[in-house]
């Protein structure tokens, strides 16, 4: 009976262990104010390759299960702040494990610019014509109207829209705007 009891015993310690997570957890705050910081990012390397990571609640505290045990490199950042890396933590098997943070205030938003590059075909377009800017008409080499519709198969000046169907040339005129000034030299048939 008492190789039994001890059996049972040596099964349930062993389960015990086994089921025995290995964490690392902690707050991070900010170093001026000692407040926390709120959704900020923890990353786990190891070898220089992420593993995992997790994210602080609105208290600041983090924590992250199911680690292998080892050696990894944590990294915290958070928007508006430096990010901070600690290197070469070492994560015991079996245990939680503490790492307390802190981030210094500082901006590093890098400028992107993104530079927009019209397509030569727009799939989506299914009317026919074209837009002309003051940029264009002014580079045009002549100021006919017939000349500048024949190039497209209409052109809009805003409420202004010439139309060119058949070799004629039609002008619509919205009613309800106002235009400031216009000029348009040229004939119309």
């Amino acid at each position: 009976m008492a190789r039994y009891l001890l059996l049972t015993f040596t099964f349930l310690l062993a389960g015990v262990v086994a089921f025995a997570q290995t964490k690392l957890e902690g707050t991070l705050k900010d170093a001026n104010t000692g407040e926390p910081i709120p959704f900020a990012t923890v990353a786990l390397y190891r070898g220089g390759v992420l593993k995992t990571g997790g994210e602080t609640d609105l208290d600041g505290y983090y924590s992250i299960t199911s680690l292998d045990p080892g050696t990894y490199d944590v990294e915290f950042s958070s928007t508006g702040f430096n990010p901070y890396k600690v290197t070469g933590m070492l994560i015991a098997g079996g245990k939680t494990n503490k790492l307390d943070g802190s981030l210094a205030a500082g901006l590093l938003i890098d400028v992107v610019e993104i530079v927009y590059v019209r397509p030569l075909i727009e799939q989506d377009k299914t009317t026919q014509g074209g837009i002309l800017s003051a940029d264009q008409i002014a580079a045009l080499p002549t100021r006919s109207v017939n000349a500048m519709v024949a190039m497209t198969a209409s052109i809009s000046f805003g409420v202004i829209s010439l139309r060119r169907f058949d070799g004629a040339t039609s002008i619509c005129i919205a009613p309800t705007s106002s235009i400031t000034s216009m000029a348009l030299s040229g004939s119309l048939r």
